[in-house]
């Protein structure tokens, strides 16, 4: 029996990483967001993780996708192209990383269209999503469509 994967394969594996940064911590209010150490524990992913990880990958020659919330690649100018330049997916994570079941339908659709300005602004295609917070509201799927 062959197997229907690409290629042959017997299984696929999708390789994801989100790319949340200092996000999570600012989404819920900043309580936090004055403390050194929780802000550098969250800056270490984007600053220091993504790296590592970009060159594993080349090195086994496997594409991943990252989400990386729209925050991320504002404050971070060059992250998300790296990413792309070394083959691999950026995609749609919020602007602020809120959880779109928090917020109005009027801030969630802000939310979400400033995070698609932020990547069209560094020239980054954007096809995938994931909700921040995996807490996607009844108008998200409208949003992706």
């Amino acid at each position: 029996m062959t197997a229907p994967w690409h290629r042959g394969a017997n299984a696929v594996v999708t390789l994801t990483f989100d790319v949340d940064a200092e996000t999570p911590i600012l989404a819920e209010g900043g309580r936090y967001g004055a403390h050194m150490m929780a802000m550098s524990h969250q800056s270490y992913g984007p600053d220091v993780g993504v790296p590592r990880i970009l060159d594993l990958l080349d090195e086994l020659k496997v594409p991943a996708t990252f989400f990386v919330p729209g925050w991320v690649a504002e404050h971070r100018p060059g992250l998300a192209a790296s990413i792309v330049d070394r083959g691999h997916e950026v995609a749609h994570h919020s602007y602020s990383h809120r959880s779109p079941v928090a917020m109005t339908a009027a801030e969630e659709r802000a939310d979400f269209e400033r995070a698609l300005a932020v990547f069209a602004a560094q020239g980054i295609d954007i096809a995938g999503h994931r909700a921040a917070m995996w807490g996607a509201s009844w108008q998200t799927p409208g949003l992706i469509a």
